[in-house]
């Protein structure tokens, strides 16, 4: 199965990709990471960003032909990244849940000015969280939940994705 975690910056889809992966052993591959590890002396621009996509989405469908259950966690704001991840979903027979994330522009704030100074998306300026947090745009196919709470999201099932979700 392949769980993808989208939407704008600081809404919780590594909190919540790394709760998946200690709960149920996902394996969770965030964008961010990838990008620093495989390029650890980006200066984060898009070509950089790019190659991290087509890296985080190689490594996805690698472990998916295995069988395994992967979490991909980024933002998917550019179109390229988004049409990248559904061709790659045409070569793997898997279920694929769709979680977006949401929080109100004040929580996202408050987290992107209490991060790490060390967190790997460095680029990040308060303009930008604010820009992307606001052009957004979330879609119909998938579940989008408000992260500005803690919440028992019951992700054994969801009937509003119209599937069981393989979560244990």
């Amino acid at each position: 199965m392949l769980v993808v975690l989208c939407g704008p910056p600081c809404t919780g889809k590594s909190a919540i990709g790394a709760d998946l992966e200690s709960r149920f052993g996902f394996i969770h591959l965030e964008v961010d990471a990838i990008r620093q590890r495989i390029l650890p002396d980006s200066d984060q621009n898009i070509e950089d960003r790019n190659t991290a996509y087509r890296a985080m989405h190689l490594i996805a469908q690698l472990l998916l032909h295995q069988g395994a259950t992967v979490v991909v966690d980024a933002t998917y704001y550019r179109e390229l990244h988004r049409k990248e991840l559904a061709a790659i979903l045409k070569t793997v027979d898997t279920q694929t849940a769709l979680i977006q994330c949401k929080a109100p522009l004040d929580v996202v704030l408050a987290r992107f000015k209490s991060r790490s100074p060390e967190h790997a998306a460095l680029d990040l300026t308060e303009d930008l969280v604010r820009e992307l947090w606001t052009n957004f745009v979330y879609s119909s196919d998938g579940l989008t939940i408000d992260t500005s709470q803690p919440s028992d999201v019951d992700l054994d099932r969801d009937d509003s994705l119209g599937l069981w979700v393989a979560m244990k």
